[in-house]
């Protein structure tokens, strides 16, 4: 007995074998995790003279650290290491061979322009791009993509149906100038087509083009019942201004990003009868509130908008399908997100995604969350026109 009231707590590992392991594994096991981080890449134009999406970094910090806090992934962190394109192609695959070398588990979230000459890099490396932005044809069909809401397929698909069914039948639309401006106006065409509508003409307005008065003129010229805009944050809300100015009062749409809730602030009165689709639900809805809270605990002027949301939920979705898994790898992670049939979104989308199917519209597949929430501006406000998802292609 006097033995046993003076041994140790190390000592009794050592002496009883059964608990020696149990001792031993638990202490080094808890160690190894906390010093074997699972690092995950934030890219894409994260801020250019021309394109700033800033609230790409800050959707997957936010997201990593709630999730730290929890214990990480099976006590293993997330860290997130960032870099910015700086809208640069160059710059942009050095990005990507960055990721490469430095052995991430994946590229999360952004906007990314170049995302055609990288897909060969990452497949070579073996790294999937979860929670991207879709904002290109290749970024909606490629195999390593795994876009965690509709982006803008659904929002400016949904812009073009609105444009007719808000306004009418013949539909203007001012786009820029570059292959994704081409991308998304052809969404907007498809959407008025399937909505029983024309397009009257198509528009060019340079990115960052100060003075869109010309543009919004050679619009309003074409007659149109409704004017869809396939363009970027700051663009769409001079061109809405323009428009307005110019005296056209008929309805406007955009897939939001395009104009903010500080734009539709700003511009008043003027963005009347404008018409946003959102792919995430509204601020106050309560099934909602985990992002919205945890990124103003991270940072109270963060945007919380498509962008912060994709890589918010890429950064959950890696959590989601990589706990209780081993070796926590990109071939894991590619695995599972091809495998498992539900990953949550947290309300923040019409219902899970899951990738082990294509999605519902044939030449997208990656695109597996079909819904969106419907806005309109009136008094500088934007509230939903309802209260729930509907689908794009048809039904709730």
């Amino acid at each position: 007995m006097p033995v046993i009231r003076t041994t140790t707590p190390i000592l009794a590992c050592v002496l009883i074998a059964g608990l020696a392991t149990a001792c031993g594994d638990s202490e080094s096991g808890a160690a190894s995790a906390a010093d074997s981080p699972v690092t995950i890449m934030v890219s894409g134009t994260l801020s250019s003279p021309n394109l700033s999406y800033p609230q790409t970094a800050t959707g997957a910090l936010a997201a990593a650290q709630a999730i730290n806090k929890a214990g990480g992934i099976d006590g293993h962190p997330i860290k997130v290491v960032q870099c910015n394109d700086q809208l640069n192609p160059s710059t942009a695959l050095a990005c990507v061979r960055k990721a490469a070398r430095e052995k991430v588990v994946a590229m999360v979230g952004g906007i990314d322009l170049f995302t055609a000459q990288l897909w060969p890099t990452l497949k070579t490396a073996g790294i999937p791009w979860v929670g991207i932005d879709v904002i290109s044809a290749d970024q909606a069909t490629n195999p390593m993509s795994y876009p965690m809401t509709g982006g803008t397929v659904t929002g400016f698909y949904q812009a073009g149906r609105l444009a007719v069914q808000k306004g009418g039948k013949q539909v203007a639309i001012v786009k820029h100038e570059n292959p994704q401006a081409t991308f998304v106006a052809g969404l907007i065409a498809a959407g008025v087509t399937s909505a029983g509508g024309t397009v009257a003409g198509q528009i060019v307005s340079k990115i960052g083009n100060s003075d869109p008065a010309p543009a919004a003129a050679q619009a309003i010229g074409k007659r149109p019942d409704a004017i869809a805009c396939a363009c970027n944050a700051g663009d769409g809300a001079r061109i809405l201004k323009a428009v307005r100015q110019a005296g056209f009062s008929k309805v406007f749409t955009a897939g939001y990003p395009t104009l903010l809730e500080t734009d539709i602030q700003n511009l008043g009165r003027l963005a009347d009868n404008t018409y946003t689709p959102s792919d995430i639900a509204d601020p106050g809805d309560p099934k909602a509130a985990m992002f919205f809270t945890q990124m103003r605990d991270y940072d109270p002027k963060a945007r919380r908008d498509g962008i912060s949301a994709g890589a918010w939920l890429g950064t959950y979705a890696i959590a989601q399908v990589l706990k209780g898994q081993t070796p926590l790898t990109s071939a894991t992670l590619i695995r599972r997100l091809n495998t498992v049939p539900a990953i949550a979104t947290h309300g923040l989308t019409g219902g899970s995604i899951s990738f082990a199917k294509p999605g519902p519209l044939p030449q997208y597949p990656r695109i597996t969350d079909p819904y969106v929430i419907d806005y309109v501006a009136a008094d500088g406000k934007r509230t939903p026109v309802s209260t729930s998802f509907v689908s794009v292609y048809g039904g709730e």
